[in-house]
């Protein structure tokens, strides 16, 4: 199991797309949400792969399947938090794209809310003023230095298209998970079907003006 498998690479593909496209257009496809099961599928796959090679030779321990794991996964937990090596590696990242004659978007994320969208959706005329958005300045923070770097590598390189997630959402003062009474969020971070649906033809609308 150490070669090359292009055709798990496929699968993990795959994967991903039905991901995406789900979160875009949840009507069109329903069942996206298993791309997830992919992939606990193909690293339960990879790693019993392992397990049972090492069994085989007589090799396998916990204590080395353990520190294995931490290896794998504490390195990117730290780099995780090293925003200058972030926006470096990004540079890096998109350069070799862009030289390879690849179209690169960068994405935001949407808005994170500190309440729970409920309050929006279950409003009583006499229980006072219910606000469901906050200031687009708190949100414009929430990128922070990783926005920053987005921001300037699109700069560096004007042939990189950002696309700003939060302006589906916000205003230039203020930012709503509630619009013309439809509700966009399940929770304080995450989008409903609706809102998938709203953020996916805005970023559809997006494509088609830069194809005109």
């Amino acid at each position: 199991m150490d070669t090359y498998r292009a055709d798990i690479d496929g699968l993990r593909a795959i994967a991903v797309s039905a991901v995406v496209l789900f979160h875009a257009f949840p009507g069109a496809i329903a069942g996206g949400f298993v791309g997830v099961d992919i992939f606990f599928v193909i690293s339960g796959f990879l790693i019993s792969s392992h397990i049972f090679k090492d069994l085989q030779a007589g090799r396998f321990s916990f204590a080395s399947f353990y520190a294995k794991r931490v290896i794998r996964i504490f390195p990117a937990l730290l780099k995780e938090y090293d925003k200058g090596a972030f926006a470096a590696n990004l540079e890096k990242t998109v350069a070799a794209l862009l030289a390879a004659n690849k179209q690169v978007y960068l994405l935001t994320d949407i808005p994170q809310f500190g309440f729970d969208p409920q309050r929006c959706k279950y409003q009583r005329p006499l229980s006072g003023d219910v606000k469901c958005d906050m200031p687009y300045e708190q949100v414009q923070a929430q990128w922070g230095e990783y926005g920053a770097a987005m921001v300037s590598v699109q700069q560096n390189y004007p042939a990189v298209r950002l696309l700003d997630l939060n302006r589906p959402f916000c205003t230039a003062e203020i930012c709503s998970m509630a619009r013309d009474k439809l509700l966009f969020y399940r929770d304080n971070n995450h989008l409903n079907v609706v809102g998938s649906q709203y953020l996916g033809l805005d970023i559809a609308d997006h494509f088609q003006t830069i194809k005109k």
